[in-house]
Formats: C-alpha cells, structure tokens, sequence
C-alpha cells in the first residue's frame, strides 16, 4: 500500500488504461499489439503444428508473441512444446524433492530461492521476453539441475 502512494500519477494512468476495451482496439496500444501478436502465433502454430515455423520465425518473424508457451508452439511445434513442458515439469519435480529430502540444510535455502526464481521468470516470460532472452529462467533450470546432481553425489557419498 505506501509503495502505491509513491507511483507516479503517469504509471498508474498507464496501467490503468491498459485494462480498458480502448487499449484492446487502439492499434498503437502495446495490448492491442499483443493481442494480434497472440492470434498471429496461434495462427502460426495451427498452420505448422508438428515443426513449427522454426526458431525466430513466429508472428511473421517481425515480433514476438510475449507469452514463451506461444512462442515455443509457434516457432517449435508440439514436439517442441512437449519437450519445454516436459523440462519444466522436470525442474519443479527436481526442486520439490531435493526440498522434501531435508538433509542438506545450508542448501535447501538455496534450492527454495531457485524454485523462487523459476517461477517468477516462467511467469514473467508469459508476458515479456522472448524465448531467446529467457536467461532467468534457463538460469534457473539450471541452477535447479545442478543442487539436484550435488544433493545426488550427496547420498550415494552417504550411502542413501
């Protein structure tokens, strides 16, 4: 609430005027353009479901759709899209069971702030970015990876 109090007068007009049915039909609205960015990946995907169109070459390759499940379908087709869900189920698997696993206390934290981080940046890259500049997110799976590999070594060290 004080953060609130302190946004400019401009941001909030911003933020509010993107709510409203104008900032969905103005063609200078950056919803607006998103939204037919959106339809052009759809469109994309529909027309070239199991390939894609290729990497870079969604939304006509001028743009990007902003939403990294778009934009994944879109340039990578299903195959594509499976394998991407497929690593973030992976990823959450990972983290919630190096978390259960409890044992190695000084980097449990640790794996809780990368579990943080990757669903922050994966939902982030619903609504900005493109798949290409996803660093957080791709950092974040790593990051993931590699405490599981130690947390593995770990218990095969121990004898678990």
């Amino acid at each position: 609430v004080g953060a609130y109090n302190i946004i400019p007068e401009s941001t909030i007009g911003f933020y509010q005027y993107t709510f409203t049915p104008e900032a969905r039909e103005e063609s200078v609205s950056s919803v607006y353009q998103r939204i037919i960015m959106w339809k052009e990946a759809i469109n994309d995907f529909e027309t070239n479901p199991i390939l894609g169109v290729g990497f870079g070459n969604s939304v006509g390759g001028i743009g990007y759709p902003h939403n990294t499940l778009l934009e994944v379908a879109a340039e990578l087709g299903i195959i594509g899209l499976s394998i991407f869900l497929l690593i973030c189920y992976l990823t959450i698997k990972e983290a919630m069971s190096f978390i259960k696993y409890n044992r190695m206390q000084d980097l449990n934290l640790l794996m809780k702030l990368s579990l943080v981080l990757f669903v922050y940046s994966l939902v982030e890259a619903m609504f900005s970015g493109y798949m290409g500049s996803d660093t957080l997110l791709y950092g974040s799976i790593g990051l993931i990876s590699v405490l599981g590999k130690i947390r593995k070594k770990e218990a095969v060290y121990l004898g678990h």
